[in-house]
């Protein structure tokens, strides 16, 4: 069984404001918990930035779930729809780059 490890991430404001191209924003420190196995693995890679991978992730979880919001809107037609999921996904790609 995996222990499990508190981690502690600072959302950089600098670093992550500037790589993704957004006017600089209020940050704020947030806590997660981790399996020990994957902080080791985490450890094994410092050149990366931990906090911009984690702020990506719950920014990609939180348009998935607006999405999913959209869709269920009562009297949204299919092709509403599926424009909206199009539209989103457009979104995303041109965001990721």
């Amino acid at each position: 069984m995996d222990r499990v490890v508190m981690i502690y991430i600072c959302l950089n404001t600098y670093s992550y404001s500037e790589l993704v191209k957004l006017p600089k924003k209020k940050m704020v420190h947030f806590n997660i918990t981790l399996p020990e196995k994957l902080l080791l693995e985490m450890k094994e890679h410092p050149e990366v930035n931990w906090s911009r991978v984690a702020a990506r992730a719950f920014e990609k979880h939180l348009k998935a779930e607006k999405l999913l919001q959209m869709l269920a809107e009562p009297g949204i037609s299919d092709e509403d729809a599926a424009n909206k999921v199009i539209e989103t996904r457009r979104k995303l790609i041109m965001n990721a780059t």
